[in-house]
């Protein structure tokens, strides 16, 4: 999300030239080695591309075929990131995928980079394979699980006490700032910050469904008081009205 492919590069080149990038140092050797010495062992064999052995300063040691290889990986909702480095051969990876099916197809397009330079056309070609067999399988099931989740979504019938205008305005807490609700023509657009979805119904009294982390459901519960809505309570914040100023 904030990172670019060659400063990924430089990234990596710090860490396989202990600490130099294009021939000036950046950091001391001595910061390098305590980066990638292990602090911890860990015996967790799930990874699909690599084993995870050891864990140092940021980053996880393993192996990757007979290759002692250091990874770090992470991602985000529609974002994956890999970011991995073989010492012994000098080789270094990044990987940035802008979808959903995420470190899947991150982690085979870096399989694919350490085999290419590696020169294992064999393993190439089974890795060309698993990706014409797999990918479309994994984006076709999806597809599938989420038209499910929306069928499941639609079927759900709002549950509101108040005339829906009345659920309508800005709210604000101290710890979140403030969330505008807005109508649309059969629900309502939620906002906060730069987040922004559509709500849908739950089967709760006074209740929103909202989704401004995508397959991340969360709940809006409002606190009607005297026939109003001026409160509200999400992710266990309390919001509160913020009442215009009368002229």
């Amino acid at each position: 999300l904030l990172l670019n492919a060659e400063d990924a590069a430089h990234f990596l080149q710090i860490f396989l030239s202990g600490g130099e990038v294009d021939g000036k140092r950046v950091f001391s050797e001595k910061v390098i080695t305590r980066a990638t010495t292990p602090v911890a062992t860990q015996n967790d064999k799930k990874e699909r591309i690599f084993t995870r052995e050891y864990y140092a300063n940021g980053w996880n040691i393993g192996k990757y075929n007979d290759d002692d290889v250091l990874y770090h990986f992470g991602g985000y909702t529609g974002a994956a990131s890999h970011l991995s480095f073989i010492p012994e051969r000098n080789l270094g990876v990044a990987v940035f995928v802008n979808h959903d099916l995420g470190m899947p197809v991150a982690n085979l397009i870096a399989s694919y980079a350490y085999e290419f330079y590696g020169g294992n056309k064999e393993k190439l070609r089974e890795l060309e394979k698993k990706r014409d067999r797999d990918l479309p399988e994994m984006l076709e099931k999806r597809r599938k699980n989420h038209a499910k989740h929306l069928e499941k979504l639609a079927e759900r019938e709002w549950d509101l006490e108040l005339p829906p205008s009345s659920y309508e305005g800005a709210f604000f807490s101290n710890t979140m700032g403030t969330l505008t609700i807005g109508r649309t023509e059969e629900s309502f657009r939620v906002s906060c910050g730069n987040m922004s979805t559509i709500a849908t119904a739950f089967p709760e009294p006074n209740c929103l469904r909202v989704e401004v982390i995508p397959g991340s459901g969360t709940i809006i519960q409002f606190l009607p008081a005297d026939q109003k809505a001026d409160t509200l309570n999400w992710n266990g914040e309390l919001f509160v009205r913020i009442l215009e100023k009368e002229n």
